[in-house]
């Protein structure tokens, strides 16, 4: 349970609606943003425990603003009633619903924090709701891969009157996922003025969920770039202190880059990644192509453990040798070779002439409704999992750094990790050599996403951006100490390379080796920023098969 202003709510049920509600400090930053003028007419749409209802009271207050009317939509009944209560909002303009079904009227302001909750998640009715509010705004189909709050904003611009303003706390996932990319345009196209804050200091300190500000003002007007502003702590955001201050392309956010993400390192950093760097490293995919692992479709079936390999007498030949879980490559070093063939999972992988063993095991999985689920009955027969190869190497999928290991093996992997097929410009061990390096890790940071609290999702279009060393001319000396410490789980083994290949054989001095470390490590410490020991995967994120 957690305790908001005025109220109890459930921590399970507000984060199964995708509510997250925003501290008193960063509320009144964005009110005393918002609120302007005593005839200001302001909305709050998902008003929850009132803290942004509050916030605009405090700052009217303050500013001897007496007739700023406040209207906000709330669809839970108890937040509705207690905003009632406790005189945060007058009943006439408090509206019980769903804010994406309420008509729009003219506002100077919009303030608040729309749930965050994937679009496949809502009811049917509310969905209708959310794609016909997108819709409206923006004369086209929203992507259903999104999230409701990006509804929530496009239809709030709706309410705006001209040189309106609108200021929203949104999922850090904003500033780069593909599906927002469409609202970054929006946005440009309707807006004078763009601007986004990051605070290091977490907004949701009990989860991993990290949020930015958005700040748009000048509706009515359009702009093609985005004022960037980084902040330690809340404190800051209030003080307006920043330490970090850039204005970014808008056309660069829109066809895909992760410019806030350079932002938060030191000019000459980029200077040096954009330059000197650029001509001597590769894209990930010259060198390996990275593709999820097989998809069973039922995990406990297609991995039967010991006992249940014994009890139905299945061959070594219906099993292949797999790993199901980033987990599994801890301690294993370089190379899965090195893995204990008893210690792998097996995978139920039958023969095209079935045996009577393999028989029994599809009727049993069959009485237990094996095959009906949406995997297996979308594939003939039922009992064969597709796209099972042997890779070259695998990767980790989740981690606070990627793990790379050869498959020398010959092991098959599950959705849990990624599985590389190298070309032939290069051998195994020199692109290990040429991932295991600061260089590389400063790049995965800058191009794979992270759920917050460290832990970064390495998925193929993301790792495809990465780029590493050139591999075909690196020293692969280091690999019996990269193995080691591997194997040992001691120290950061990224930091091995940057002798033998950053700078031996590609040159660099001390001062950029240095200077690329401590890049690392600052976006490191802004993807792990402090959370509470108690930290739970957002709902919804599966992160094994």
């Amino acid at each position: 349970m957690i305790e908001t202003a005025s109220y109890t709510v459930d921590t399970l049920s507000q984060r199964r609606r995708g509510i997250y509600y925003t501290p008193p400090l960063a509320a009144q930053a964005m009110a005393a943003w918002a609120v302007r003028s005593n005839t200001d007419r302001v909305m709050e749409p998902c008003f929850g425990s009132g803290v942004f209802l509050a916030a605009i009271k405090q700052v009217s207050a303050a500013r001897q603003f007496a007739l700023v009317e406040t209207h906000g939509v709330e669809l839970m009944e108890a937040a509705h009633g207690m905003a009632l209560a406790t005189n945060l909002i007058e009943a006439r303009h408090a509206i019980l619903g769903d804010f994406l079904g309420v008509k729009p009227f003219h506002v100077d302001a919009v303030i608040g924090n729309p749930p965050y909750l994937r679009l496949r998640s809502l009811p049917e009715n509310q969905l209708k709701r959310a794609l016909s509010a997108a819709r409206e705004a923006t004369g086209v189909s929203m992507d259903t891969s999104g999230s409701v709050w990006m509804a929530f904003v496009l239809h709030a611009t709706r309410f705006l009157a001209p040189d309106g303003r609108m200021t929203l706390v949104l999922p850090h996932e904003f500033t780069h996922v593909r599906y927002a990319r469409a609202l970054w345009s929006f946005l440009g196209d309707h807006f004078g003025s763009l601007r986004i804050a990051r605070v290091r200091e977490r907004l949701f300190p009990d989860i991993m969920q990290e949020a930015i500000i958005l700040f748009a003002d000048h509706h009515g007007g359009a702009t093609n770039v985005v004022d960037f502003e980084a902040y330690q702590t809340t404190q800051g955001l209030v003080g307006g202190a920043p330490i970090v201050r850039k204005q970014l392309s808008l056309n660069e956010i829109v066809t895909g880059g992760r410019p806030f993400l350079k932002a938060l390192l030191p000019t000459e950093l980029t200077e040096l990644l954009n330059n000197r760097l650029s001509p001597l490293t590769v894209p990930v995919p010259e060198s390996c192509t990275f593709n999820i692992g097989y998809v069973s479709g039922h995990k406990a079936f297609f991995h039967p453990d010991q006992d249940t390999i014994n009890k139905f007498q299945l061959a070594t030949t219906s099993l292949r040798s797999a790993l199901t879980s980033s987990r599994e490559l801890a301690g294993v070093g370089i190379r899965t070779s090195t893995m204990a063939v008893d210690n792998t999972r097996k995978l139920f992988y039958p023969n095209e002439e079935l045996s009577s063993a393999e028989k029994r095991y599809i009727r049993a999985g069959e009485q237990d409704g094996v095959d009906s689920g949406y995997k297996c009955r979308n594939r003939e027969p039922w009992y064969k999992v597709p796209d099972v190869r042997v890779p070259s190497c695998m990767l980790s999928v989740f981690g606070a750094t990627p793990t790379l290991v050869a498959n020398d093996g010959r092991l098959v992997a599950s959705n849990s990790l990624l599985c590389g097929f190298l070309r032939a410009t290069c051998t195994v061990e020199q692109f290990l050599a040429a991932w295991y390096t600061s260089l590389t890790l400063l790049s995965c940071e800058l191009q794979v996403h992270s759920l917050g609290g460290g832990v970064l999702v390495l998925i193929p279009g993301e790792v495809a951006a990465v780029r590493t060393p050139a591999p075909s001319s690196l020293s692969t000396q280091h690999i019996g100490a990269l193995d080691e410490a591997l194997k040992l789980g001691t120290g950061n083994p990224y930091l091995l390379g940057d002798e033998s290949v950053l700078r031996q054989s590609m040159k660099l001095t001390v001062k950029e080796v240095e200077l690329i470390q401590e890049g690392v490590r600052l976006l490191a410490n802004w993807r792990s920023a402090d959370t509470t020991e108690d930290i739970q995967l957002p709902l919804g994120e599966n992160i094994e098969e």
